[in-house]
């Protein structure tokens, strides 16, 4: 929601320091995404807060992931991406990397 909040309300966003887990969706929803000097963006696998959940919970997470990172002009790529890292961990994608997804727009 906070990516919605910030795209509908013409908000450019900025990248510092890391910028892992749910702060990609919020980087996501900038009208104009940066990242500072020695920004770090990092991904990786959702989590329920139980622990538990069933596959066709994390299909439906996994769907609605890709709608909106595709809404706000990201390669949905990124939640391959992020699927492939265990939750309890972060997969540092290079800034390089992160523009060819257009999850940032320059550096």
């Amino acid at each position: 929601m906070v990516g919605y909040y910030l795209r509908s309300n013409n908000i450019k966003v900025f990248a510092f320091g890391d910028c892992a887990s749910a702060c990609t969706f919020a980087l996501a929803g900038g009208v104009e995404r940066h990242a500072v000097d020695g920004a770090r963006i990092g991904l990786h696998q959702s989590s329920f807060v139980n622990h538990t959940g069933s596959l066709s919970q994390g299909q439906l997470l996994t769907g609605n992931y890709i709608r909106y990172f595709k809404a706000m002009g990201v390669d949905p790529e990124i939640v391959a991406l992020a699927a492939t890292t265990p939750s309890d961990r972060i997969q540092w994608i290079s800034i390089e990397q992160a523009k060819s997804l257009n999850l940032i727009s320059e550096h």
